[in-house]
């Protein structure tokens, strides 16, 4: 859910293409023509990050109870069950921390949006593909910044 699974097709020696599959079931593979400011769906890419927003607050209640501190009380636990609990702890301590980062992520796209410069690359100022951002509306750089930084 928080990363973008990538699919690489190669024709012919050489010849490498990047796709990445969309929540709709079609597959973007950066050369969508971009969208203007002015075509970009704004309205529709607003309730998708409040949808997410709340769905990530949501889910913080539940982890907070998996993430509580482990009894050490050897009486009560045995050894094995103990060591389970504190793996089972420590995965959702990191599922925590991904999920508040995730959050903050969704807050600085809303912020985006209110300023005017969401859909807009970081890195090149250009747009960004509105394929891209439905697959994941908190993505700050279009795909040929991405593919430059991966390949750095």
């Amino acid at each position: 859910m928080y990363g973008a699974s990538r699919l690489t097709v190669v024709s012919r020696p050489g010849a490498v293409r990047h796709l990445w599959p969309t929540l709709s079931g079609h597959v973007f593979d950066g050369n969508q023509p971009l969208m203007s400011d002015a075509e970009l769906d704004l309205g529709h890419f607003r309730s998708k990050l409040y949808a997410l927003r709340r769905e990530l607050s949501e889910t913080a209640a539940t982890s907070k109870a998996a993430a509580a501190v482990v009894e050490l009380d050897q009486s009560r636990i045995g050894r094995l069950s103990r060591m389970d609990a504190m793996q089972g702890q420590a995965m959702s301590a990191e599922m925590e921390h991904r999920r508040k980062q995730h959050l903050e992520d969704v807050e600085r796209a809303l912020d985006r949006l209110e300023q005017g410069n969401y859909g807009f690359c970081a890195s090149c100022g250009e747009p960004i593909a509105a394929a891209r951002l439905d697959f994941e509306p908190t993505i700050t750089i279009c795909i040929g910044c991405a593919s430059a930084q991966e390949n750095a």
